[in-house]
């Protein structure tokens, strides 16, 4: 049976993995509240509240995993619920339910995060595999807080204009595209190859220097549509058919050519995985959701990059609902020695596996980091054990 106003104890992502997921339901409804109890408590453990003000207290004690809530209640309702929760746990997903959806409440409750919006009545089925899909990102999302601080030691969290507008046009005019391969080791063959923005203006070489400067100077799409041209241009010569993965800058996402049917790598983006990194955040582009499901309809495949090196809230994953996520490589480095380290990645391998996910291992430059991840799991990897970025698209070394 549910328990009322319960304060669970916080818990931690192997305890959370190996326990039963907990979930609060709350709505002002008893005949809801019971129906809930009835689909939901032979999988899971069913807290109940009748309104946002006492479910409030529950998600404030810790522990839960997911709450469902209705979007019409008295004091506090749905949407201001998801509000307050957002103000201090970005990564626990709320579903909101409702029997009179509105366009306004749609907006709202995607602006705050929510993972679903479902009206009612609604289907029995879609509501199990929405919560198994919750439960899992929640755990993934716990997953990757360890995994921060695992590398960073840190505590998941959330010149002069003219020089720059030179130093810039000149590493605009010198832009080139390196390729470095992606392999399977158990099938022994390059399965994808990543395209790095590359530039010979030595001011401006790393590329992070130059977005930042590209930032300043409101010049971040100019900076994305030569890559995305080169790009096109070097897969109009290898019709090898492996999948390229290009990186994207979040800002990219408000570029309208990116979505033209007529833009050059439109018409190979069957053949294309955009990357969007875990450090940058999708909460400032308005629509993200949308526009990543146009980029899909487009033919494009979507991959999180740098996973673990970051602090998105779910709300971003959520909307990238990513296809292909790769592990960022401070969290491979040392892999061999740090057994903690290791079991991160194999939780997150299988959180991964629960939701359709494949995973890359970036930055893999030993034999030894090779052994240890396959080990757990894994069997895509890049790095320079498999080929370093080069100008001309050549193949791996196994």
């Amino acid at each position: 049976m549910g328990i009322p106003l319960t304060i669970l104890p916080p818990v931690n992502e192997q305890e959370a993995k190996s326990r039963t997921a907990a979930i609060l339901v709350v709505d002002d409804e008893p005949g809801i509240l019971d129906l809930y109890l009835r689909v939901l408590s032979r999988d899971y453990e069913v807290f109940t509240a009748k309104n946002g003000l006492e479910a409030l207290e529950v998600v404030r004690g810790g522990g839960l995993d997911l709450v469902i809530s209705d979007l019409a209640m008295p004091n506090l309702d749905g949407v201001e619920l998801l509000r307050k929760i957002r103000q201090f746990d970005l990564d626990l997903p709320v579903i909101l339910v409702t029997g009179e959806p509105t366009l306004d409440s749609a907006i709202q409750a995607l602006e705050y995060g929510a993972l679903r919006y479902l009206t009612k009545p609604f289907r029995i089925k879609e509501l199990r595999y929405t919560v198994q899909y919750g439960v899992s990102c929640r755990r993934l999302a716990m997953a990757k807080r360890e995994a921060f601080s695992l590398v960073s030691g840190r505590n998941y969290l959330s010149g002069d204009t003219g020089g720059a507008e030179a130093q810039f046009e000149s590493a605009m005019e010198t832009i080139w595209l390196a390729s470095q391969p992606i392999v399977s080791w158990k099938q022994r063959k390059q399965v994808g190859r990543e395209v790095l923005l590359r530039t010979d203006e030595s001011t401006l070489a790393d590329p992070m220097s130059l977005f930042e400067v590209a930032e300043r100077l409101g010049r971040v799409h100019d900076v994305g549509r030569i890559v995305r041209e080169q790009a096109a241009q070097k897969l109009s010569v290898h019709s090898d058919g492996i999948t390229v993965f290009l990186n994207l800058h979040h800002q990219d996402l408000q570029d309208p050519q990116l979505f033209d049917a007529d833009a050059p790598l439109s018409q190979y983006s069957e053949n294309v995985v955009l990357e969007i990194t875990e450090r940058e955040s999708l909460e400032t582009i308005p629509g993200a959701r949308d526009r990543i499901k146009a980029l899909r309809e487009m033919g494009y495949r979507i991959a999180l990059d740098d996973l673990g090196a970051g602090h998105n809230s779910l709300a971003a994953f959520s909307a990238l609902e990513p296809d292909i996520a790769k592990l960022d490589m401070l969290l491979i480095r040392g892999v061999t020695q740090k057994t903690t380290q290791l079991k991160v990645i194999k939780t997150m391998l299988e959180l991964g596996r629960d939701l359709n996910i494949s995973f890359i291992s970036e930055g893999v430059e030993t034999e030894e980091e090779r052994e240890a991840l396959l080990s757990v799991g894994c069997d895509l990897f890049q790095g320079y054990l498999f080929g370093r970025p080069r100008r001309d698209w050549q193949g791996p070394v196994f």
